[in-house]
């Protein structure tokens, strides 16, 4: 696949015990982190912008000008409150951004997430917001 066909996209990033997530937003150009536990990455910024250039060189056989994206720890964001739902806040992140919605989800939130989760891989149904 060619990532230079879409604009925008998310990639889950497992750091040992614990997912975030980074959004590559080639129209904004753009490379965002987002950590429910609120750390910095910028060397994940870094080495995805590096991905970035590798891929366009390869791909299409010229430089990738990154040298305007902006490079960002996102820390406006919903932050959990436990050592377990890390994957959950990662996914809802995607969620939200893949749709262009505000991210207004809690903590508090979770448990109805996992179980809603629950439901539409069981029923194979996915449940529009």
């Amino acid at each position: 696949m060619l990532i230079f066909a879409h604009i925008f996209f998310t990639v889950p990033v497992h750091l040992d015990v614990h997912w975030c997530l980074a959004v590559i937003n080639l129209k904004e150009k753009s490379v965002k982190f987002y950590d429910s536990m609120g750390s910095d990455k910028p060397e994940i910024l870094k080495v995805l912008l590096g991905y970035i250039e590798q891929e366009h060189m390869d791909k299409k056989k010229t430089p990738f000008d990154t040298s305007d994206f902006e490079l960002e720890n996102v820390k406006d964001i919903p932050r959990q409150m436990n050592g377990s739902d890390c994957g959950m806040f990662t996914l809802k992140y995607s969620e939200y951004l893949s749709r262009n919605a505000s991210i207004t989800f809690t903590q508090e939130d979770m448990p109805y997430y996992r179980q809603r989760m629950v439901y539409e891989i069981v029923n194979n149904k996915i449940i529009h917001p």
